[in-house]
């Protein structure tokens, strides 16, 4: 089972439990080998918020999605709530970044 996201005390019940569902289904299309196609897209309709959705931070491998680093976006595409994920510079041409084992 995955962690639970550290905002879990303060996200709603239903979204968390659909955070974890989404994040393993991701892990299942990987295990599946469902990975390679081209634009493929999931994504899960945040109940009570409107218009919101969960969907995976581009650029992430399936095996790579958990229900932590999902993102909560609107109709229009853009984050509803702040990301763990650092934002697009426009003036950046390359980034990097590291994360080390004692984070956890």
């Amino acid at each position: 089972m995955l962690e639970e996201p550290s905002a879990s005390c303060r996200m709603n019940p239903e979204e968390l439990r659909l955070r974890r569902e989404l994040a393993d289904f991701y892990q299942l299309l990987h295990h599946l080998g469902w990975t390679e196609l081209i634009f493929n897209h999931i994504s899960v309709r945040v109940p009570g918020t409107g218009h919101q959705y969960l969907v995976n931070p581009f650029g992430l491998n399936y095996y790579e999605v958990t229900a932590e680093n999902l993102l909560k976006v609107g109709v229009d595409g853009r984050l509803v709530e702040p990301s763990a994920i650092p934002p697009i510079r426009p003036d950046s041409l390359c980034t990097g970044s590291s994360t080390s084992i004692a984070r956890t």
